[in-house]
């Protein structure tokens, strides 16, 4: 018997496809898999989760994912925003751009203001999820 407290009152969820062979593990992490919308369990610990599943999914089919934070539009900035990659502020200032790859023992530390929910290019609205942090990069 499962005695986890879950707060609904803000929650926000997104709805995404579990393609035939992968599956949804209700409280694993949810991370892309394939196309525009579809997820998968997390293989391993990673910081590309965006969310938690709702309930157990045997592919295929659409399931919920509990997000890790609010969903807000941003424009994309020069270099381009690619689904599940986290957002820096483009370093021509006209928007966000994806973050550096993390590099173990880097020089330049990252803010990081969101993952992306959508891919887009410079001047799209797009949708990302809040998650504000840092790492650092080469």
């Amino acid at each position: 018997m499962s005695t986890a407290i879950q707060l609904t009152d803000n929650l926000t969820q997104w709805s995404v496809f579990i393609p035939t062979g992968q599956t949804a593990t209700r409280g694993y992490p949810a991370v892309w898999h394939g196309t525009a919308n579809e997820a998968k369990n997390a293989s391993a610990d990673t910081d590309e989760a965006f969310g938690f599943f709702d309930r157990d999914m045997t592919g295929p089919g659409q399931v919920a994912v509990n997000l890790a934070g609010p969903v807000i539009r941003v424009t994309v900035g020069t270099g381009g925003a690619t689904r599940g990659k986290k957002a820096v502020f483009s370093g021509s200032f006209d928007g966000m751009t994806d973050a550096p790859a993390q590099a173990a023992g880097g020089a330049t530390e990252n803010n990081i203001y969101g993952v992306f929910m959508q891919t887009g290019v410079v001047g799209d609205t797009i949708g990302m999820m809040q998650a504000i942090g840092n790492r650092v990069s080469t």
